[in-house]
């Protein structure tokens, strides 16, 4: 009988032979998978585990540098970095490029968001002369 691979032979009408390749067949998915998955577990993490020390250095400079707006804008902008790390990393492991769309739109957003800002300490510091986070009281309408 000759074999068409897209149809379907009942289980009554295959031989034991058959039955033999079959789960051979399974037993090598199912063995190639656990390659796969060896080969990219080690791989997959490293983005988290950088991904996470960038935020943690982008949070401790919200933390620890409460005066200077201009650092703490810079710091918001590595917690951004970090979190498009992240679906970069995501999308390389998924084999799916939804990640890296997501990424260029985080990126637009997150420079137009540092272009404004930067915008309005330039108009601050011209009119008061500082760019502490102090003064920023004054910019009440």
């Amino acid at each position: 009988m000759k074999k068409i691979p897209w149809v379907r032979i009942p289980s009554s009408q295959k031989s034991t032979n058959d039955k033999e390749k079959s789960t051979n067949d399974k037993e090598k998915k199912v063995q190639m998978n656990k390659e796969y998955f060896i080969e990219h577990i080690n791989f997959y993490p490293s983005y988290f585990i950088v991904a996470l020390i960038v935020w943690c250095i982008g949070v401790f400079g919200i933390i620890s540098i409460k005066k200077n707006t201009l650092l703490i804008l810079m710091s918001i902008e590595i917690m951004l970095l970090s979190i498009d790390l992240i679906f970069i990393g995501l999308s390389f492991y998924l084999d799916d490029l939804m990640g890296q769309d997501i990424v260029i739109k985080i990126l637009t957003v997150a420079e137009a968001e540092a272009a404004i800002g930067l915008a309005i300490l330039v108009s601050l510091e011209r009119v008061q002369g500082t760019v502490l986070v102090d003064y920023l009281n004054n910019l009440k309408g």
